[in-house]
């Protein structure tokens, strides 16, 4: 189990507010870990005149994974149903909605390592020619120290 120090500095506080921005801080803070999906043991508060604190007990090590994926509709559908989907989905564009054919999920193991081509990546700043040639710099490897 992990545990959380959330120290927060500010102008000063009244002796008068400290036990509320306690409470506040503990029912706001356990709020959003709770509609994160972390579930923990116990929030302990504590306030000074210029700072808030709280330690978090009894937080899982790793979040649990999920996967959402939520179907629009259909291309041709009228453009409000289609605008409408996108803002409820936080897209700018049909272009950023992901299309299944072009999706690789890969199922992690430990000493696993991938790589991949950029220029087929939806990030690519452009098309350009597969003779140019493209370095990578950036790669993480656990474990490995960084060359530079």
């Amino acid at each position: 189990m992990a545990e959380l120090l959330l120290e927060l500095f500010s102008e000063e506080i009244p002796a008068r507010m400290q036990g509320r921005a306690r409470e506040d801080l503990a029912r706001l803070l356990g709020g959003a870990l709770k509609e994160a999906g972390l579930e923990f043991k116990e929030i302990k508060t504590f306030a000074t005149p210029r700072r808030l604190t709280a330690v978090v007990e009894g937080l899982p090590s790793r979040s649990p994974d999920i996967r959402e994926e939520r179907k629009g509709p259909r291309v041709d559908a009228p453009e409000t149903a289609i605008k409408g989907f996108l803002k409820s989905a936080g897209l700018a564009s049909v272009d950023h909605a992901e299309k299944r054919e072009f999706v690789y999920e890969h199922e992690w193991r430990l000493g696993d390592l991938l790589l991949w081509d950029n220029r087929c990546s939806s990030h690519a700043r452009t098309d350009f020619p597969s003779t140019e040639r493209r370095l990578m710099l950036r790669t993480t490897v656990k474990g490995a120290v960084r060359p530079y």
